[in-house]
């Protein structure tokens, strides 16, 4: 099992989670290990002392106490703050540097078949969201799966037929 991810991809990970609906801290760990089919439940060491970071920056408010739990809701700064992020894509240099070393650990074969790994899961992925995608998008998707394609085949005949 995972036991933790670099702090600001986690942040940026609940303030997405909370775009759509009002959460629990627990809640937010639940979800975290349902979308990793149990390989990753962060810890509330690290969840709630980021929720009360949040909530002092003004990202995230507390809409609801039932007993010890409180309900977290995502006000209108976290939303825009969100938008600025995903535009700039700030998460992803975070969301790489543990696929970094991992790769920098592998020996030259091991790191072809974990990109090969890699681009398989993200197929699997794809093809999970693919129902969900708006007519505008499909065509966006389209276009990019092509240049995947020619990509593939220059990799193929780069790599050439096993003799």
């Amino acid at each position: 099992m995972m036991h933790s991810i670099p702090r600001g991809l986690l942040k940026f990970l609940i303030i997405r989670i909370m775009r759509d609906r009002d959460l629990t801290g627990s809640q937010i760990m639940q979800i975290f290990e349902e979308h990793t089919r149990g390989k990753w439940k962060p810890s509330p060491g690290s969840i709630y002392p980021l929720l009360r970071n949040l909530e002092d920056e003004g990202i995230i408010e507390t809409i609801q106490i039932e007993g010890r739990s409180k309900v977290y809701r995502l006000t209108e700064s976290g939303r825009k703050q969100l938008d600025i992020m995903m535009k700039q894509k700030q998460f992803r240099p975070r969301a790489q540097i543990g696929r970094m070393i991992w790769f920098h650990l592998f020996d030259p074969i091991e790191r072809l078949e974990f990109q090969i790994n890699g681009i398989s899961n993200t197929i699997e992925e794809i093809r999970a969201g693919a129902d969900n995608l708006k007519k505008a998008s499909r065509k966006r998707v389209i276009r990019k799966i092509d240049l995947l394609l020619d990509a593939l085949t220059e990799l193929r005949e780069l790599i050439g037929e096993e003799q």
